[in-house]
């Protein structure tokens, strides 16, 4: 019913394997389960059949909860710094704060959680580039944009009450709306810069360590600008920015740029 030369199987061979429970495809496979005797035994006109078998099918593939994809990725992020999530970090609190703060704002935290930024480095760009926000020898990635000590200054310049803790600052520990909203509009800054750099043919070297003086400033005010339109859509007082107002900024802030980041992540080195 299958000559060699055919792309694909028969749609009829297709069918026969579906109504079998997807036996030859182990990760789908759902013949032992009472689902087809259940749908056998109805009438097809009265049953969503699609919808039924659909739920069936996700279920059995992807049965891990959610929190343990979390737990992951979010290891992979932090390394090398350990994380408590037994003690430390409780999803249920997070999960029923993003509930308040509408679907928009709960994918980009959600993205932050689990490595879904558009950073050079997770697309395997040709030209990987470094850190965005001006960091020395650091790459454009969101396991650095966590604790980037830049990207910290520019949203305390911002909005004052951002925590330097990391763990509090992307919602895992003590979450609270205004902590979520300020995540969505770092979310929306960071991808307003790569946008921004594309969109005007910005040129990278490859293997460049560091952005020139003229792309930082150009950065962190694309991504200002951007973090205090949304802002604005959530009533989130946000201060005004512009290049020398910062620069007074942190002149005037010791160590807003250098040991809030790395010893007080939460945790601890892993050997």
């Amino acid at each position: 019913m299958s000559p060699p030369f055919w792309d694909s199987p028969p749609l009829a061979l297709n069918l026969s394997e579906a109504a079998q429970g997807l036996p030859t495809h182990p990760s789908w496979d759902i013949s032992k389960s009472d689902l087809i005797k259940k749908l056998q035994a109805q009438e097809p006109n009265k049953v969503p059949v699609q919808k039924v078998v659909y739920k069936e099918l996700v279920s059995s593939r992807f049965n891990t909860p959610l929190t343990h994809i979390f737990e992951k990725r979010l290891t992979a992020l932090f390394q090398p710094y350990v994380i408590d999530f037994d003690s430390t970090i409780h999803f249920q609190q997070s999960f029923k704060v993003l509930k308040k703060c509408g679907c928009a704002v709960a994918v980009k935290v959600i993205k932050g959680w689990c490595n879904g930024w558009a950073s050079s480095h997770r697309y395997q760009e040709a030209i990987k580039l470094p850190c965005l926000f001006g960091c020395k020898n650091e790459k454009d990635s969101l396991s650095h944009y966590l604790i980037c000590p830049h990207l910290l200054a520019i949203q305390k310049f911002l909005v004052e009450d951002v925590s330097e803790w990391p763990l509090t600052r992307w919602g895992l520990v003590s979450p609270t709306e205004q902590g979520m909203y300020q995540i969505a509009c770092t979310f929306a800054g960071y991808h307003a810069v790569r946008r921004h750099f594309k969109a005007n043919s910005q040129v990278f070297r490859p293997l460049q360590e560091n952005i020139t003086g003229a792309q930082i400033r150009v950065a962190w005010t694309v991504f200002a600008e951007t973090f205090h339109v949304e802002a604005s859509q959530f009533s989130m007082p946000c201060r005004k920015f512009s290049v020398p107002s910062f620069l007074v900024y942190l002149n005037g802030t010791p160590d807003c740029l250098s040991g809030c980041i790395a010893d007080q992540v939460m945790a601890t080195p892993s050997t």
